[in-house]
């Protein structure tokens, strides 16, 4: 039985990919369920089934071997045929993997749903994941073991039954806030593919408006899209959905400012798709950033025409437009410059309104209202005093070296 290595395979972009655990080996173990129902790993879960979800994660983090254990039948036509790292699930097999394995090593239980975190706290040292239920500690389904220092019998014991209470003397770790379900039925798949969509739904740069109204709305669609329409096509929907609400500004405010908050709720759409499916990348996100700030840029000019003509005007539409530039733009060059999200080192910016999805939220109301001159005035005054709070707190906490804001 040959060892299967991923550095073959093509690694997803995103922030797993620089952290490398090349000599560990992932034993993803499926048993089947009780009453002999099979293992639930083909379950679809927010888009992936589980044994993607599995692979995808373990790819994520360049763990350097997997074998897959379980009944050969579970597996894809063809998979289990030719990958000889598929193993059914018994004594033998668990035999022969203890024999032809090196170093350390992970055993998972197949039929847990979990975020990288997880599995990256697992990684750190020899341990069992555990969690307190009822005031009793059990384990999650995750080992990281030695197999040398363990005996044969418990090595057995782990690998056809990964919740086993082995008493392998192993540290004990608390999974703690990280996220993990364990699946056995439909109706687990269900309820975990709702908490993916909605864990993938927060995001600490969101501002008021999504974090209250947005996001409720987003990850519905989410739910109901993840898995049958590819982030990608929403992304583009969304960009031509915020030209044509430009075009329609035109001549009616009132509809295009309805248009450009739709637009706002379905702009996070394809984030929340890329992160309940473990494919973020770089690329999405930077070309997302672009296609904003085309769009922003179109309404705010489409209502040029409804403000009368003066320097005074022309001064205060300049300033907004380069205001509302700017604050995606130190956020951006922040983290460039870095190496680090702005928001989690200056949490008060949060709350700081001047986000994308306030001023759009602004803009609706006002253009609903017919206050067209006051979305230009009030846009102007507030994404030029919001960079400059940005850099009055970014430089407190550079030249502090240390970082009280955190704690707000």
């Amino acid at each position: 039985m040959g060892q299967a290595g991923f550095s073959s395979l093509s690694h997803p972009s995103g922030s797993g990919a620089a952290m490398t655990f090349d000599d560990i080996t992932a034993i993803v173990v499926f048993p089947p369920l009780s009453g002999g129902l099979p293992s639930p790993g083909n379950f679809k879960i927010a888009g992936l089934t589980l044994l993607e979800r599995h692979l995808k994660i373990l790819r994520m983090l360049s763990v350097g071997r997997v074998y897959l254990i379980g009944e050969l039948s579970f597996f894809p036509k063809g998979f289990s045929s030719s990958k000889d790292w598929v193993q059914p699930l018994n004594v033998a097999a668990a035999v022969k993997l203890r024999n032809e394995v090196k170093g350390t090593v992970l055993i998972i239980d197949g039929r847990l749903v979990y975020e990288p975190d997880l599995l990256k706290a697992a990684i750190e040292n020899p341990c069992v994941m555990v969690h307190k239920r009822n005031g009793d500690t059990e384990p999650v389904g995750i080992w990281h073991v030695i197999p040398a220092d363990i005996d044969e019998h418990q090595w057995k014991e782990l690998i056809l039954n990964p919740l086993s209470p082995s008493e392998s003397g192993l540290p004990l770790k608390r999974a703690g806030e990280h996220f993990w379900m364990r699946i056995q039925t439909k109706k687990d798949a269900m309820a975990a593919s709702v908490a993916i969509v909605r864990k993938a739904g927060r995001k600490h740069s969101d501002g008021l408006v999504s974090r209250h109204l947005n996001r409720a709305i987003s990850t519905r669609i989410t739910r109901l899209l993840v898995g049958r329409v590819s982030p990608d096509a929403i992304t583009i929907s969304s960009f031509l959905l915020g030209l044509f609400a430009a075009a329609v500004a035109t001549f009616s405010p009132a509809l295009g400012g309805l248009l450009f908050q739709i637009n706002s709720v379905l702009d996070g759409v394809d984030g929340e798709m890329t992160r309940a499916t473990l494919s973020t990348s770089p690329f999405g996100g930077w070309i997302d950033s672009i296609m904003d700030r085309y769009v922003d840029a179109a309404f705010l000019i489409a209502l040029t025409p409804f403000v009368p003509l003066s320097v005074g005007t022309v001064i205060i539409v300049c300033l907004c437009l380069f205001g509302s530039v700017m604050v995606s733009y130190t956020s951006e060059k922040y983290t460039a410059a870095f190496q680090s999200n702005l928001y989690t080192d200056v949490n008060p910016l949060r709350y700081i309104p001047g986000k994308r999805d306030e001023r759009i939220f602004i803009i609706m109301i006002l253009c609903l209202a017919g206050e067209i001159y006051a979305i230009f005035l009030l846009l102007a005054v507030l994404t030029n005093l919001r960079v400059g709070i940005t850099i009055y707190l970014v430089r407190r906490l550079k030249r502090g070296g240390q970082s009280p804001l955190k704690q707000v």
